[in-house]
């Protein structure tokens, strides 16, 4: 008679259950650092309409073929 696979596998098995055990043992670092608000909502506007300012100004390059296409089949 052959011998038997089943001890062999369960050893496998137990193996693997250890390898998982040691990774369930790590865990993700929690940072409790509080949030800052850097800028007020004026600021924030403020920022957004120099930004705007900027593009309309200098402009912007897209050197990418690919984007400059989607650009052109919208109209850019």
């Amino acid at each position: 008679m052959a011998p038997s696979r089943r001890p062999r596998k369960r050893r496998r098995r137990a193996e693997a259950d250890s390898a998982t055990a040691e990774i369930v043992k790590i865990s993700q670092p929690v940072y409790n650092m509080p949030a800052y608000e850097i800028t007020s909502a004026e600021g924030v506007e403020l920022l957004h309409e120099k930004s705007l300012e900027v593009l309309s100004d200098v402009g912007i390059d897209f050197y990418d073929e690919e984007a400059r296409a989607i650009l052109r089949q919208h109209g850019g």
